[in-house]
């Protein structure tokens, strides 16, 4: 039988609150879930890569290919973690000098609908939207 999971999700109280308080609430929030995703990142790159080696030995040319392909994914993801790892902690970071949350580059508050999807972007929409076109364009 399926029993329905609980959320863990932290509800806002009903009761008007201050603005301030507000936005402790959700600097509070925000440095929960960066620390938990700073945590889990660091775990995931202290595993060791896997072994050329492993359990199996290299046959042909096709078993050579899928190992070589397998280890260039693993190194691949392992790159992308830690780019993340990077940014969560300068989020963190922007967190304890009172930054966070600010668009780096037009200096206006994030939305915290995006902050809730992304809580380590740097700029709102508008900016990074124009900062990708800049790369595409290599501007």
């Amino acid at each position: 039988m399926h029993t329905p999971s609980r959320s863990t999700r932290t509800t806002i109280p009903a009761t008007p609150c201050s603005s301030a308080a507000r936005e402790a609430l959700d600097l509070d929030r925000a440095r929960a879930v960066l620390v938990a995703r700073r945590d889990d990142l660091r775990q995931r790159l202290e595993r060791p890569l896997t072994d050329a080696n492993f359990e199996r030995e290299v046959t042909d040319q096709k078993d050579e290919a899928e190992h070589n392909e397998a280890t260039q994914i693993e190194e691949t993801q392992r790159a992308l973690e830690l780019a993340e790892l990077v940014e969560v902690e300068a989020a963190l970071e922007r967190l304890a000098g009172g930054s966070y949350g600010n668009c780096v580059d037009c200096g206006e508050a994030i939305p915290l609908a995006r902050l809730g999807a992304n809580p380590a972007a740097t700029r709102c929409a508008a900016c990074q939207s124009a900062q990708e076109v800049r790369q595409r364009l290599g501007i």
